[in-house]
């Protein structure tokens, strides 16, 4: 017998989350304030959801997790290590194939193990000539359309809130037929702002994870790699990006993008943290001081990307 629902949920423990360590702690609850006000004051909830048999739906999540993430033991069997975009997205698919029907009935067809937001945002990039020759849509229309086309089973709660998270799209109701109402979408206002966010993330993530020979201007070479626990000024990788675009992608936009999902999709993140002023690294002290001449009075709070290490090279 299935098990009563309750909530599933994602939380940043106030040690990992002050550190730095992208450590997760997943977890179930029939009453999710409860649970939540039990951690540390500092921790962060990341995610909650809201499904129809949370046993079931938090052991598919500690399973799915332990495939793509490294399984902190040492610490308790639901905490998780690795990049936050990964287990984000095996929280949507295993929560999507959990969640409750709008009418309350068990309509929690099992989802197959897809990326739904990489295939919602390929569905809607590839129908954007249909989908803008008439301003507004019924969600139901294009919500079948989708599901018809990539073989899923996507529920119309779950449908519109990935539309509004996605591409921050306007659904309301809109009348229809002989004066019916219906949830409908607004596609126009979106083509245009995500054609240049398109760019935008696709430079990024080139400068990111394209090597030295690929991150390079006229004058410098860029060595940009990913390493646990590095601290990057954010001016500072603003300004090699906007040189490199500079050099690059004159067309392009220089600006380094708003949307941080970019960073996140590579394991980065953008935070106010404690930086020592003699070795430019995370100020730590005690055992494992981050050098010997750090102290209280030698450290500056600064806006960084952590884990991106940059290196800057003068090309003759």
């Amino acid at each position: 017998m299935a098990s009563a629902g309750g909530y599933v949920y994602v939380v940043h423990e106030r040690e990992f989350k002050e550190s730095g360590r992208p450590v997760y702690k997943v977890g179930r609850s029939g009453d999710i304030f409860q649970r939540l006000k039990s951690y540390p004051n500092g921790s962060h909830p990341l995610l909650t959801a809201s499904v129809r048999d949370q046993v079931a739906a938090e052991t598919q999540l500690k399973e799915r997790c332990e495939l793509k993430m490294e399984r902190r033991l040492d610490i308790g069997h639901e905490y998780f290590e690795g990049p936050f975009q990964v287990l984000h997205g095996i929280f949507s698919e295993v929560t999507l194939a959990y969640a409750e029907d709008l009418e309350g009935k068990d309509a929690a067809r099992r989802a197959p193990a897809v990326d739904v937001d990489r295939l919602l945002t390929k569905y809607v990039n590839d129908e954007r000539t249909v989908l803008v020759q008439q301003r507004f849509w019924k969600v139901t229309d294009v919500l079948d359309d989708f599901n018809t086309k990539h073989g899923v089973s996507m529920s119309l709660k779950a449908f519109t809130t990935r539309l509004r998270s996605l591409f921050k799209l306007r659904v309301e109701p809109m009348p229809f037929g002989e004066g019916e109402l219906h949830p409908a979408v607004d596609f126009t206002t979106l083509f245009g702002a995500t054609q240049k966010q398109m760019g935008d993330e696709e430079n990024l993530t080139r400068f990111l994870t394209g090597g030295a020979d690929e991150t390079t201007s006229r004058s410098h070479r860029y060595h940009v790699r990913r390493v646990e626990g590095a601290v990057t000024v954010l001016s500072r990788a603003k300004e090699a990006y906007r040189d490199y675009m500079k050099s690059k992608h004159s067309r392009g936009s220089r600006d380094w993008p708003q949307d941080e999902t970019t960073l996140k999709r590579v394991g980065l993140e953008v935070k106010t943290v404690n930086v020592c002023k003699s070795c430019g690294k995370l100020a730590r002290g005690g055992y494992n001081a981050c050098c010997a001449s750090y102290g209280k009075d030698n450290r500056t709070k600064r806006v960084c990307v952590l884990h991106l290490d940059l290196t800057v090279e003068m090309i003759p």
